[in-house]
């Protein structure tokens, strides 16, 4: 493998080095060759803003914006507290055709905001803007600046702009095992003093991320190793007017997120906490859009607040993770263990699909009556449900806030469900024409005390019988003439062999091995959870001397 590789999915558009191509948007004042403070090189543009609303923009250099990219822009003001207000547009992202007519300004920041210093500010020519007077924007744009609203209460600032970039994010590749990437591979790229990107900066904890960052680059070819632990994934409020009764937005809802992606990529996060600051553009954890899913993803131990979108996929697994108030998980035939996920935002907590049976030791906590559903399932089948738990839904069926939601016109969902929730039946809701689901209780049985037999010595037989009767026994306590539907093992090798049955099942137990007198036990009944059964195999002497 190769070394760990960061790449930038950014264009530069100017790095306000000198004041050529700079130009004031309102008012007049004199732009300064800034060296007394900039973010990376060792200059920005400045100017002075007194008593009313001024700015500049960079108009040299136009572009074309592909649909999912954002403005980068570094802004810095002198006596942060002079702004107005965010909601009067104390600070402004302004994009522009180059003129000053024809513009979009998006409200940023505000007083209210009592923090300065550099700061990295973006958004999207797509929305509208908080002032929108360019009514025939298609995708280009030609002028990139900031508009500072200084109240003539106050008195005057100094605002400067540093360099812009246009762009989705940053890519992270390469590596292995003994040299993995991790979070400060990202960073240290992201915070050079030549290039600060704005995209994924280092904090105390972890890293605060604004845009993509893809792990893994999309294809089966590329061997890329993503390794790390115990960090706080922070996103920033980039739209802070998105709660308004009229709300304005800066950026698009999905730009906000982490892609996992390529066949040969590993990514493995322990101790994770993601948390968002912005109510609109929340973030994404995605491991399932792209063309080539990761071979590998493990999150463990990890914590998703206010977060949006978990997108899994086949080749991943989550582990005593939390999700509280975030939107759904897709699960993507990925897998859910040991995990909680609590009063989730929308109409569902996890679409299941076709596979919830890949969901297991989970506790799902809702919102309470109305609150939404822990689980969507749109596909018939007969599935193993096992130690999962639902509280604080609304315990009746067919309300938006049952536990489990079956979606679709004749999907036939079984549950066959163990563990500690075998004697309490999730509330359902069907939507679709002959919808329906059903629960099997069931119990663990484990078969203790069996022969431990390495090979090459024989393995045990354990053939499970419905009780009195010569016929095999399914998981769902019935009776059947084919071994292959039933449970069951022919070669057990270890002391212990489990599995489940319907509860309150009465069932026989044939045990063989050839080094053993065979063992039959008869008539247990499967009620308690687990339900153990200890066998008592005593050696076939006449065996063990025709092996001699």
């Amino acid at each position: 493998m190769a070394a760990p590789s960061v790449t930038v999915g950014l264009t530069t558009i100017n790095t306000a080095e000198t004041t050529t191509g700079w130009s004031n948007i309102t008012g007049g004042g004199a732009l300064n060759n800034e060296g007394d403070y900039y973010v990376q090189g060792s200059f920005s543009v400045s100017r002075t803003v007194s008593n009313t609303l001024r700015g500049f923009q960079y108009t040299a250099g136009s572009h074309t914006f592909a649909a999912d990219e954002h403005a980068y822009i570094w802004m810095y003001l002198t006596g942060f507290p002079a702004a107005d207000t965010t909601a009067n547009g104390g600070v402004r992202m302004y994009l522009s055709d180059g003129g000053t007519t024809n513009r979009k300004e998006f409200y940023v920041d505000g007083n209210e905001n009592l923090t300065g210093g550099w700061k990295c500010y973006v958004a999207t020519p797509f929305n509208t803007g908080a002032v929108n007077n360019w009514a025939g924007f298609t995708n280009t744009v030609g002028g990139f600046g900031v508009h500072a609203n200084i109240p003539q209460t106050v008195g005057k600032a100094n605002v400067a702009c540093d360099v812009i970039r246009v762009g989705t994010g940053l890519i992270a590749s390469r590596g292995e095992s003994t040299n993995a990437i991790g979070i400060l591979t990202v960073t240290s790229v992201n915070d050079s003093n030549v290039n600060q990107f704005g995209v994924f900066a280092a904090t105390d904890t972890g890293a605060r991320l604004q845009g993509r960052l893809s792990i893994g680059i999309d294809d089966t070819t590329t061997d890329t190793y993503f390794e790390d632990q115990n960090r706080v994934i922070s996103v920033p409020n980039k739209n802070p007017l998105s709660e308004e009764a009229s709300p304005f937005f800066n950026t698009l809802s999905n730009f906000t997120g982490i892609k996992v992606q390529g066949g040969l990529t590993t990514c493995i996060l322990s101790n994770f906490t993601f948390i968002s600051a912005d109510l609109y553009d929340k973030g994404y954890f995605d491991c399932g859009s792209a063309t080539n899913s990761p071979g590998n993803v493990d999150l463990d131990g990890c914590v998703f607040a206010r977060w949006g979108t978990t997108t899994l996929s086949a080749n991943a697994t989550a582990t005593n993770t939390t999700w509280i108030n975030c939107e759904a998980i897709t699960l993507n035939t990925g897998t859910l263990d040991n995990c909680t996920v609590e009063t989730g935002i929308g109409g569902t907590y996890v679409f299941a699909g076709s596979t919830p049976d890949n969901i297991s030791n989970t506790s799902f906590i809702g919102g309470g009556t109305g609150g939404g559903h822990a689980i969507e399932v749109t596909a018939s089948g007969s599935y193993d449900f096992d130690n999962n738990t639902f509280s604080n839904f609304d315990p009746a069926d067919e309300q938006s806030g049952s536990a489990i939601h079956i979606n679709g016109a004749g999907v036939n969902a079984v549950f066959n469900i163990t563990g500690s929730d075998a004697t309490a039946r999730p509330s359902v809701k069907t939507t679709g024409v002959g919808a329906t689901a059903s629960f099997n209780a069931a119990v663990t049985v484990n078969v203790t005390g069996l022969p431990v037999t390495p090979e090459p010595q024989d393995a045990t037989e354990i053939r499970v019988l419905v009780a009195g009767q010569d016929l095999f026994v399914t998981s769902a306590g019935i009776g059947t003439t084919n071994p292959n539907d039933a449970v069951g093992i022919e070669s057990s090798r270890t002391s212990t062999f489990s599995f489940g049955m319907a509860k309150d099942t009465a069932i026989d137990l044939r045990i063989i091995n050839l080094d053993y007198i065979p063992q039959f036990i008869s008539s247990i009944t499967c009620s308690n959870d687990p339900t153990n059964i200890a066998s008592n195999m005593k050696l076939d002497r006449v065996s063990q001397n025709d092996k001699q």
